[in-house]
């Protein structure tokens, strides 16, 4: 989403246009509650978007330590078959601590061992330190969404798509600044408008493997939420929702008011 691209769009607009014709309201004030509202509402609701569990992050944090630290003077490794490493800081050979199994381990030097000692501690202090800077900024991504929708004007809770889990969580969240940005445009027939995401985890999408990331996951999400809002106008229409003014007002919430 923060770069440049094109989206297939017709579909979507063709039935916002529609919709506004019988809502009566402007092409403007209809894309808002029923279109970006609920587009930009499916992204921070996104699986990808929601805020890690406190536990899911110290794990993460752990296990990440546990392979591999390196601390102010030396190196701690571990594998998957128990065995432990340790370089010294002073030197470019690592040297076994522990074994797998029962065995007691290797011999270390006394500086060595020393050393050893106090690599664990700072992993330690680490892992403590980083679950709760983490912790802070665990709802940074659904808040990027939420900032999109406050720059537009858009009261996401009055638009239609649930309640979004985590949100007033991600509002507590400390941001270095505006990640998410948006902005609306008309002039004449022409209409258009800006998403900007700037949030770590949108340029990089999510990770499906080792080390890697899957590039333009949001820009696939954007474009599947665009697709499912405008079919579900387009499905509504079809259907007749729109002669039962109580259906519709629970739909459309903004949109239609119920007398």
């Amino acid at each position: 989403m923060s770069a440049t691209s094109t989206l297939d769009d017709r579909q979507f607009r063709a039935s916002i246009a529609e919709l506004s014709k019988i809502s009566g309201k402007t092409y403007v004030d209809t894309f808002k509650l029923a279109g970006a509202g609920p587009i930009i509402k499916i992204l921070a609701k996104d699986k990808a978007a929601k805020p890690a569990a406190v536990a899911a992050i110290k794990r993460s944090v752990t296990r990440q330590a546990m392979n591999s630290f390196t601390g102010s003077v030396g190196q701690i490794l571990s594998s998957k078959d128990g065995k432990m490493w340790f370089r010294s800081a002073y030197s470019v050979k690592k040297r076994l601590v522990f074994d797998s199994g029962p065995s007691r381990g290797w011999h270390l030097g006394d500086r060595e061992w020393s050393d050893f000692q106090v690599t664990k501690k700072e992993r330690t202090k680490y892992i403590s330190a980083e679950v709760a800077r983490r912790k802070v900024r665990a709802g940074m991504l659904r808040m990027s969404f939420m900032q999109i929708a406050d720059s537009m004007g858009i009261n996401l809770a009055k638009v239609s798509g649930g309640v979004i889990g985590g949100a007033t969580k991600a509002r507590t969240v400390p941001m270095p600044g505006r990640l998410g940005q948006g902005s609306t445009t008309v002039s004449g027939a022409q209409f258009s408008m800006v998403m900007m995401n700037n949030a770590k985890a949108v340029r990089k999408g999510p990770h499906i493997g080792a080390g890697k990331f899957q590039p333009g996951y949001w820009q696939g999400a954007l474009q599947i939420a665009i697709n499912r809002r405008g079919t579900a106008i387009s499905n509504d229409m079809r259907r007749g929702v729109f002669k039962d003014i109580k259906t519709r007002a629970q739909r459309y919430p903004g949109l239609f008011v119920q007398p």
